[in-house]
């Protein structure tokens, strides 16, 4: 379980990193980049599960509900800090 939580905040501090590369300058390009990293997060998160699966059957739903809460959970803490910074910067 804490495997699972791990990998979820590691893969949400790479997302983090490569949403910078979004840049008002070459915007396509950093949409680019994002995909694949995304599609290469997806990919390691897939991988993991295979092995639990394959190694550890029993301990694979308790995993993937870790991985799935962790990465979420960062997310969500990562959007609402973003939007305050925002939200206070916006004049009413």
């Amino acid at each position: 379980m804490i495997l699972g939580v791990a990998l979820g905040i590691v893969m949400m501090l790479v997302s983090r990193a490569a949403s910078r590369l979004v840049t008002p300058g070459d915007p396509v390009r950093g949409f680019l980049v994002v995909l694949l990293i995304m599609l290469g997060e997806f990919l390691v998160a897939a991988g993991a599960l295979l092995a639990y699966y394959l190694s550890a059957r029993g301990a694979l739903s308790a995993f993937g509900i870790a991985l799935v809460a962790a990465f979420l959970g960062s997310l969500v803490t990562e959007a609402v800090r973003t939007s305050r910074v925002s939200a206070s910067r916006t004049s009413a």
